[in-house]
């Protein structure tokens, strides 16, 4: 069994751009745009590193929203969330 970890894509909780406002840290805030196309993107080079369908493998994500986020729209399914 092999342990991969992944850090969750750009979001308004860790945009340096929000330092000081209520998103930022805030385990709620979404995913930007371009965290978004990261997560996408991540789930495709994974497909083609590790030749294994997404939607079948187990996911340990953190309760913040960002993080389970970034594994849904990878292509992950399977998520058990762990504060």
């Amino acid at each position: 069994m092999s342990i991969i970890a992944i850090r969750h894509g750009l979001s308004e909780a860790n945009n340096r751009e929000n330092y000081g406002t209520p998103a930022f840290d805030n385990p709620d805030s979404p995913l930007m745009p371009a965290g978004r196309e990261q997560a996408i993107k991540l789930g495709g080079r994974l497909v083609d590193m590790l030749n294994i369908q997404l939607i079948n493998e187990p996911a340990a994500v953190s309760t913040m929203r960002r993080s389970q986020e970034t594994a849904l729209l990878a292509g992950f399914r399977q998520l058990t969330a762990y504060s």
